[in-house]
């Protein structure tokens, strides 16, 4: 069984917390270990409740992704739980989330243009 504490050490590691799926801007949560570790991701998912788990043949890997209204149920497990710049971009990402909820889920080109200021400043950014 994974602890609270050890999920809140690991995302701040490994978690990403973004926005994107084209022209349709939502929130995004995501996770990806080489496949090997296919295990692990199972285990957080059965731990967050949420989230579906894909494997990446070509890549050897897999990842475990939250979007959309699923990340509230993230909100409710890592607020106030993570630290350093993971909590800066979780912070942020909530904060797109409430923008996010103010148009509507429109995916117009001005509402994404508007979405890229909520986007981490980490190098990994799913488009």
């Amino acid at each position: 069984m994974i602890s609270d504490d050890w999920l809140y050490g690991f995302i701040c590691g490994e978690g990403c917390f973004t926005f994107g799926g084209g022209n349709r801007i939502s929130p995004i949560f995501t996770i990806t270990l080489k496949d090997v570790d296919l295990d692990l991701l199972t285990l957080i998912r059965e731990k967050i409740k949420v989230g579906r788990i894909t494997k990446h043949i070509e890549h050897k890997s897999c990842s475990l992704q939250v979007s959309s209204n699923d990340c509230y149920k993230l909100i409710e497990i890592f607020n106030e739980k993570l630290i350093g710049k993971k909590e800066k971009d979780f912070n942020k990402w909530k904060e797109g989330i409430k923008y996010w909820e103010s148009i509507n889920r429109k995916g117009s080109e001005e509402a994404k243009e508007k979405m890229e200021k909520f986007k981490p400043t980490s190098n990994y950014i799913i488009n």
